[in-house]
């Protein structure tokens, strides 16, 4: 018992298998909640690692697990980098790969929504490492907030465009002046070939023709709930990749120790090097699925049409869409693999890896964005519990999102609500010095 408490064991599992012969056995109240807060923690420490690997066996050989070993000394999770990775490099190809629709051609580039809890995943830093190639690319990136006016402004100049964005809330706001940014994003990533509005007087009006944009964008899911209702139920998300990590899996006090900045620098240069030479002579061609991976993919999208009938209002938004990102995401892999246009097995098998990776915690982000204010308080205590490894006592938690509720009495309520719905729990356990019992909350689930 006393190695489990202090940390000493490397497999979860075991350690929760001592954690039950201890309980079994009358061990104290209070070593017991430090070994399940230990537990808790080994838990989620091996589930980001098992990501971690998984991300790597996904990426393809060459210039996607190259941006991935450039990634090494941030503290992002792998996910966000890989898909940062082929928002830009599918950026590069632009329109010259697409699968044709009746009626529609869906183009390579696409567009990511990084969300985590704030301060968690580091958001920022995988962002802020992809402009770093990006501008060595030479890449048309857009920075930042834009109103809808001055947005399709930029693109009549800059038709082929990457917007990228740290906070997706300034973007999408419920304001009057920003009321029609949603639709006018929803125009643009479908490739409106002639779009217009409305400019800042009456008589003005704002063109942009043969737009290729696609996005880099990031929020917390808390941010998610401002946003006007149109953002889901508009489908503007689905549109968009969303990809969502609850902590960051590793902790760098020192990325020069990993990487030195000049080393950084170094590969930064040679991946946007790399990039250029691989999309620089591409001519426009659809994709084809042909032989075996065609009928793989047939069996795959009939699956998904089976999802799509039985998928909740909040996701069916997305599984309407998930063949069009699957697309995307081959077209992609295949173009900086070899360049060709026909998707081998090996890049869709990747792909669909790939989306059902995104996909398994992508309703966490759909959930948030429909919150009600009472939901957004449960969340508000889910998250902080995971975050202090599943175990803390009641004053500990409200100090951390006391923001979140109006005074204390309102916090207890919403607890009670938790317990009754078994998310949480009320134990009493002993202290450590004076052996006196206390009150502590433990996390059941997560939702």
């Amino acid at each position: 018992m006393s190695k489990l408490v202090k940390g000493e064991f490397l497999s979860a599992r075991e350690a929760r298998r001592l954690l039950m012969e201890a309980e079994s056995v009358g061990v104290s109240e209070s070593k017991l909640a430090q070994a399940r807060a230990h537990v808790a923690r080994l838990e989620l420490e091996e589930g980001t690692r098992e990501q971690f690997e998984r991300v790597e066996e996904i990426a393809p050989q060459g210039w996607f697990k190259d941006y991935l070993r450039y990634a090494r000394a941030s503290e992002a999770p792998y996910l966000f980098h890989l898909l940062n990775s082929l928002a830009l490099a599918s950026h590069h190809i632009g329109r010259r790969r697409y699968f044709f629709l009746t009626g529609q051609s869906i183009y390579a580039p696409i567009s990511v929504f990084l969300s985590s809890p704030a301060g968690l995943a580091q958001r920022g830093q995988s962002i802020a490492q992809l402009g770093r190639v990006a501008k060595y690319a030479g890449s048309s990136v857009l920075l930042d907030k834009a109103t809808p006016e001055s947005l399709v402004r930029y693109l009549s100049e800059h038709p082929h465009t990457l917007f990228m964005s740290e906070e997706a809330s300034m973007l999408l706001n419920p304001k009057d002046y920003m009321s029609d940014m949603v639709q006018t994003l929803c125009r643009l990533l479908d490739g409106d070939d002639n779009f217009g509005i409305g400019g800042m007087t009456k008589t003005e009006q704002v063109a942009a023709r043969n737009v290729t944009l696609n996005m880099v964008l990031s929020s917390s899911p808390g941010m998610i709930v401002s946003m006007p209702k149109s953002a889901i139920s508009g489908g503007l998300l689905s549109r968009i990749i969303l990809v969502w990590a609850f902590r960051t899996e590793r902790v760098i006090p020192f990325p020069d120790a990993i990487i030195s900045e000049e080393e950084l620098t170094k590969m930064a240069k040679a991946l946007a090097r790399e990039l250029k030479a691989a999309t620089k002579t591409l001519k426009p061609h659809g994709i084809r699925y042909e032989g075996s991976v065609r009928r793989y993919y047939e069996l795959w999208y009939q699956d998904n049409s089976k999802l799509k009938s039985k998928s909740s209002s909040k996701m069916s938004h997305w599984y309407g869409r998930r063949a069009a990102h699957l697309h995307r995401i081959n077209a992609t892999f295949q173009t900086m693999k070899d360049g060709s246009w026909v998707i081998d097995q090996d890049t869709l098998d990747r792909g669909i890896a790939l989306i059902e990776l995104v996909e398994a915690e992508m309703e966490h982000v759909y959930r948030s964005a429909s919150l009600s204010p009472s939901e957004k308080r449960m969340q508000a205590i889910i998250d902080a519990l995971a975050r202090k490894g599943g175990v803390s006592t009641p004053s500990k938690v409200y100090a951390s999102i006391y923001g979140s509720f109006d005074g204390r009495e309102q916090f207890e309520k919403v607890v009670d609500e938790l317990v009754e719905l078994k998310f949480v729990a009320r134990e009493r356990v002993r202290r450590k010095q004076r052996g006196r019992p206390m009150t502590v909350l433990k996390l059941l689930r997560r939702g």
